[in-house]
């Protein structure tokens, strides 16, 4: 008795061949993807605040945002430096800062402060930097820690990083 050849193989079997549901997905070898936005590496996103920066970063394929570390704002320089020194131990590929807009889309005070930060960023950092439109992102992040059990008190610096989540997971999803 022979052996049986393997299934979709057998002697007579017509059927065309076609790729596997995996190789379909794949690009094409010459295909190239286009935009900082498509490329794979770590997103920084900041939520810029008078006394406090909030960050957070993406997974290495720059899918999924998670909350990062809080700064203490002494002086823009140092929270400057203190970016990029996260840009460069993380390998972060692309920062993008939350803007505060108002809710009728005009600047105020605090959008303001978040463009001095991104100037400064653009000029000091060797990778591109944009803006976010972040309205209603901290009220978002305080009533999703509200709603996971976190007391206020608790919430105070870590609300800052969940919003800069929230700015980048929106900028993920934006961008896909």
């Amino acid at each position: 008795m022979s052996p049986r050849p393997p299934v979709g193989k057998r002697r007579g079997d017509r059927r065309r061949s076609t790729p596997s549901r995996d190789e379909s997905l794949l690009p094409d070898e010459n295909e190239e993807v286009q935009g900082a936005s498509r490329q794979q590496g770590r997103v920084l996103g900041v939520d810029s605040g008078s006394r406090r920066i909030g960050l957070a970063l993406s997974d290495p394929l720059g899918c999924i945002a998670s909350p990062y570390q809080v700064l203490v704002i002494r002086k823009l320089a140092e929270a400057v430096d203190q970016i990029l020194q996260i840009v460069k131990e993380q390998e972060v590929r692309l920062i993008v800062v939350g803007l505060p807009l108002r809710l009728s889309g005009e600047a105020g005070e605090s959008a303001s402060q978040a463009r001095e930060l991104t100037d400064r960023l653009r000029v000091q950092a060797a990778i591109p930097v944009e803006e976010w439109d972040e309205r209603l992102t901290s009220v978002g992040a305080s009533r999703a820690m509200r709603q996971a059990g976190v007391k206020e008190e608790k919430q105070r610096g870590r609300v800052d990083m969940v919003a800069a989540a929230l700015i980048l997971q929106s900028y993920l999803d934006g961008h896909r």
